[in-house]
């Protein structure tokens, strides 16, 4: 397996193309996205217009462009690296392969035979094939959890050596920051959140965003917003509670107990966390029992399908899509760049 594997795939791989006698004569050639009319159809001397072609698609014309902007940023973020490792090389005078290994060389130790069987042995449920059909797959395969890392460190120090201008721009989506807020509303960067209270990665991410804010201060703000997925029995109560919580200007408060003890609440019984927020619990009850709130946590679930955000968490820094439990760095990458481009105007206000 080449070393440079580890640059090149993060996931599965396709399968090999279908092969056909006599292939369309576009394939193997380049192609750029169309530019739309204005006037898309007409019927019946009806004009069909593009603002109405995508208002009839959907959330899916936001995931199918938001899929391309991800795909070219992807082939960017490895097309960099994969210049900044040739240009390294060729300094050296050695091919780019043999770079990378000169620069993890004596850091890790080879894998031995004991170490391949003890694996094996671990793993021998999950293995069919007897071990000397496979053992140096295995060794290859402990080898690269132990080089990979160190090539993630090198490739790390040469990005932050080097002097990279980035002129792909960012696809953005325009989303609403309608909800309780931290942070001051003109911030440069706007981050709004679409949570679920039940989700255990919305709880690791609420941890992350507790961190963006205080690194960054009154350079960032963050809006919560309500996205309560279905198989999550008490998300949509625990939404409703915590809109009755920012009734008592504790909504934050509120946040914080439910997001450090999910099991605690489990049946749909707040008291406890509304007495960790300093919650008046009787006019917690009254105002859950009215549902009062209901409307408003559906609309905000209705705003996250109609921009796309169809799990938790979601998030969305000044219209920039970032999905899932990230990393505080994943964070810093975008609200740094953010920052250092003082043009741009962010699409949640």
């Amino acid at each position: 397996m080449s070393m440079l594997l580890w640059l090149a795939w993060s996931g599965c791989t396709p399968h090999a193309p279908l092969q056909t006698a006599a292939p369309p004569p576009w394939v193997g050639q380049r192609t750029q996205p169309a530019e739309l009319p204005a006037v898309v159809a007409v019927v019946n001397g009806q004009p069909l217009t593009t603002e109405e072609l995508r208002a009839s698609a959907g959330p899916a014309w936001i995931t199918a462009e938001a899929s391309l902007a991800e795909a070219q940023r992807d082939a960017l973020d490895q097309l960099v690296v994969e210049t900044l490792i040739h240009q390294q090389a060729k300094g050296a005078g050695k091919d780019d392969q043999a770079w990378l290994l000169d620069a993890v060389a004596g850091r890790y130790s080879p894998v031995t035979d004991a170490e391949v069987t003890a694996f094996y042995n671990e793993n021998r449920a999950q293995i069919a094939e007897p071990i000397d059909q496979i053992r140096e797959s295995i060794r290859q395969y402990l080898l690269d959890q132990r080089v990979n890392p160190l090539i993630g460190e090198v490739v790390s120090q040469l990005r932050r050596n080097a002097t990279v201008q980035d002129h792909l721009p960012r696809y953005r989506v325009a989303v609403d920051a309608a909800g309780p807020r931290l942070g001051p509303v003109d911030a440069p960067v706007q981050i709004v959140e679409f949570s679920d209270f039940q989700c255990p990665y919305c709880a690791k991410a609420a941890e992350v965003m507790r961190q963006v804010v205080e690194v960054y201060g009154d350079r960032v703000s963050l809006t919560y917003r309500h996205l309560p997925l279905s198989f999550h029995a008490q998300a949509f109560p625990a939404a409703e509670a915590s809109k009755c919580a920012e009734e008592q200007g504790r909504f934050w408060e509120f946040h914080d107990a439910l997001f450090a003890d999910q099991p605690a609440w489990a049946s749909g019984m707040f008291d406890g966390v509304a007495e960790r927020a300093r919650v008046d619990v009787s006019r917690l009850h009254a105002c859950v029992a009215s549902h009062r709130y209901q409307p408003a946590v559906a609309q905000d679930a209705a705003v996250a399908e109609r921009v796309g955000a169809s799990g938790t968490p979601a998030f969305f820094v000044n219209g920039i899509v970032l999905g899932g439990a990230q990393p505080f760095e994943a964070f810093a990458a975008i609200i740094d760049a953010e920052l250092a481009d003082r043009s741009v105007d962010p699409l949640a206000p």
